[in-house]
């Protein structure tokens, strides 16, 4: 590493850690290079969900790995609603025995039609529910964030 790697190093460490007083263009830079793989929505509903949790006297700025495990715990909570219905259905449960954040995402007529698949097939297609799950739950959070 050369000198010149070395301050490049010291300055993204800096935009992260300088306790707010870091210069506003390398904190963009810095926490883009972190937050760019995931979903601006994702991120936003992370960072309400930070401070909506801080409780301590003073407010302070979070690191961006605070933020980024706000977004992973956000992601697996949308996960595990998908895998439950998923779930559910192969193990021939009823519409009835379902959460309301899982019946939120499928209708019972439609659960009732996976449910009447044979288990062969059921597996072969349980990504295109699995997709289709996904993109609907995108819709109603879009539509809860407007």
């Amino acid at each position: 590493m050369t000198q010149t790697e070395t301050i490049k190093v010291l300055e993204l460490l800096n935009a992260f850690y300088a306790g707010g007083k870091n210069d506003p263009q390398q904190q963009v830079i810095a926490w883009h290079l972190i937050l760019k793989d995931y979903d601006f929505q994702d991120a936003m509903n992370a960072v309400l969900t930070y401070a909506k949790n801080d409780r301590r006297e003073y407010a302070q700025f979070p690191t961006v790995g605070r933020i980024i495990e706000e977004i992973e715990r956000e992601q697996k909570r949308k996960q595990g609603v998908i895998r439950e219905v998923i779930t559910a259905i192969s193990y021939g449960r009823t519409y009835s025995m379902i959460s309301e954040k899982a019946k939120a995402l499928i209708g019972e007529e439609e659960y009732n039609s996976w449910l009447c698949e044979d288990a062969e097939k059921f597996s072969r297609q349980a990504g295109v529910l699995e997709n289709a799950l996904r993109n609907k739950q995108e819709r109603l959070l879009e539509g809860a964030s407007e």
